[in-house]
């Protein structure tokens, strides 16, 4: 799949948040992968994740509208089969994750916690500390292979949030940033680190492919290589 769908479920006073990052693939140097030949073998692949969509309803959307809404998007020809779905399930994700499943998604649930561990076999789906959400965002943008795709709507609105984030980060720590998601207005930076801590569980981060062992100069793409 190319595409991850994150929903931060809002609440009363939060917003609730939906970003659409897409994969985008190019050589180490840059440029644009559009497939490989024998002529690139041991070349390397990057993965850029791309934001291309962003949703952020009124505050105190029905979480049944939200839960529709959703399905809309995802049964757009280009995302139908072709993209992930992942939604906060804290506070009253489990009962917007309920309304997915009944109108046929299949959404994976994500529970923020500050543990320190990984949960993978939780009833309720993927338990994962706080901080590596922050840190896979924070890598994201420290190696720039986070792109915002530009005339998004909210794009002004996200973009001031991931600045905020990046001072956070990089002058004053990581306990600076847990005191920064307290407030109202990091919606949009926590859905997106949300997808992004995913999308570095579903898709490889950088690809190096060997040499083919057919003596030909035949187009290949690497996923066909088990990579």
């Amino acid at each position: 799949m190319n595409y991850i769908y994150s929903l931060d479920i809002g609440s009363a006073t939060d917003y609730a948040v939906g970003t659409m990052i897409m994969s985008y693939q190019r050589w180490q140097d840059g440029s644009a992968y559009a497939g490989r030949t024998w002529r690139d073998r041991n070349k390397t692949v990057v993965r850029e994740k791309h934001v291309i969509y962003a949703w952020r309803p009124a505050l105190r959307t029905l979480y049944k509208e939200i839960a529709q809404h959703t399905k809309r998007i995802l049964q757009q020809p280009r995302f139908a089969g072709n993209c992930y779905l992942v939604i906060d399930q804290g506070q009253a994700g489990e009962a917007v994750r309920q309304m997915m499943v009944d109108i046929g998604l299949s959404p994976v649930g994500i529970t923020s916690t500050g543990g320190q561990t990984v949960n993978r076999n939780h009833a309720a789906g993927i338990t994962v500390p706080k901080r590596d959400l922050v840190n896979a965002l924070k890598i994201e943008l420290e190696q720039d292979r986070l792109k915002i795709a530009n005339g998004i709507k909210h794009q002004d609105q996200l973009v001031k949030e991931l600045q905020g984030f990046k001072g956070g980060m990089t002058k004053k720590g990581h306990d600076t940033y847990e005191a920064m998601t307290e407030n109202t207005h990091d919606d949009m930076v926590m859905s997106l680190a949300q997808g992004i801590w995913y999308s570095r569980e579903v898709w490889p981060r950088e690809t190096i492919v060997e040499p083919s062992k057919k003596e030909s100069e035949e187009e290949y793409d690497v996923l066909n290589y088990g990579l």
